[in-house]
């Protein structure tokens, strides 16, 4: 269940905790492009709340996972108690979905930095490196407010990789074949840049053999496995020549809760789109009567394609029946925008 956490330690000293699924969301979109996640609650009689305060902690929690559906998921649904199909809440939420799939559909998820997941790994080995791996990069770009996207084995191409200004590759992916690594150093000569975490990539070939010395020729930045986010940020802000996060210089109390996810928006007859997702988790679990933490005066900051221009910026939120138009300053390809409240999505 998504929502957060905060436990007083001592005095104004607090222990804050998000639950998100924001990671098996991206797994799952970027593995088969186009899928919808569906969500079901438990049903009547098996836990689903029934008295009144229960279903008013609840509310705000079902929404929240409406957002993270709709926003990692490339546009969820929810199925929830058949009772609350009458909460004039729930429904809104429902009817902003129906009534904005153009914001979902027929996206592909979008980026400046491609995360390797290669999910064979753990069949190749029997363990969980490369998935523990994985988790742990992933985890740091997503509470960093990173945009990425996740690149499979059977998407492992030149022109996939050239999509992102840099390439990640987590600690774990150590079995690759040939090819796979021919197409990454083509990648590299051809200009691409890439980060490798720890020092144990490409250590094996498809049919699991040692080969017998570590690849020399993949020119990458270095850094240790599972590194400080203050070195990764560093390597990424110099690698990129900017910050990744994409409210960079925020400093308010519960900036970490909140999640972005990004889908580019092609279309024959009409401008190309980049639909922004922000998701607000700062609602509290299991509190009655107590909403969500709404957030206020956020700075955007985004690195658009190259050559590439806005026109217009458009803010869409369930709490309004109608977009809001933002004003925006770009230079170069830095875009920059003052976001109106964040409630949850």
């Amino acid at each position: 269940i998504p929502g957060m956490v905060r436990q007083r330690i001592a005095g104004s000293i607090h222990l804050t905790h998000y639950n998100r699924r924001s990671l098996e969301y991206k797994f799952t979109q970027s593995a088969a492009n186009g899928i919808r996640v569906t969500m079901t609650t438990r049903t009547k009689g098996a836990g689903s709340p029934e008295a009144e305060r229960a279903v008013r902690a609840n509310r705000h929690t079902a929404t929240l996972a409406l957002a993270e559906a709709a926003a990692f998921g490339g546009g969820g649904c929810f199925n929830m108690h058949i009772a609350w199909d009458t909460d004039r809440q729930i429904q809104s939420w429902r009817r902003f979905l129906t009534d904005h799939t153009d914001l979902y559909h027929p996206g592909q998820a979008w980026s400046q930095i491609g995360v390797v997941a290669f999910g064979e790994q753990e069949y190749f080995s029997g363990e969980r490196t490369q998935k523990l791996g994985l988790a742990w990069l992933a985890g740091e770009l997503i509470e960093g407010r990173v945009l990425f996207d996740m690149i499979h084995e059977d998407q492992w191409t030149r022109r996939r990789l050239k999509r992102y200004r840099v390439t990640l590759i987590p600690p774990g992916v150590r079995y690759v074949s040939q090819t796979q690594l021919d197409t990454l150093l083509a990648h590299v000569a051809g200009g691409g840049k890439v980060i490798m975490f720890g020092d144990d990539f490409a250590r094996f070939d498809e049919r699991c053999r040692r080969r017998e010395s570590r690849p020399t020729d993949v020119s990458a930045r270095m850094l240790d496995a599972q590194c400080d986010r203050d070195v990764l940020f560093q390597a990424l802000t110099e690698e990129l020549a900017g910050s990744p996060d994409v409210l960079d210089g925020v400093d308010h109390v519960g900036i970490e809760g909140v999640g972005v996810n990004a889908f580019a928006m092609p279309s024959a007859d009409a401008p190309e789109r980049i639909v922004l997702h922000l998701v607000n988790y700062n609602v509290p679990l299991g509190r009655v009567g107590t909403g969500p933490e709404p957030l206020e005066d956020l700075t955007l900051s985004i690195t658009a394609p190259s050559q590439w221009e806005a026109t217009r910026i458009r803010v869409f939120t369930p709490e309004s029946p109608t977009p809001t138009t933002v004003s925006f300053s770009q230079e170069g390809d830095r875009i920059r925008v003052e976001l109106p409240k964040l409630t949850v999505y």
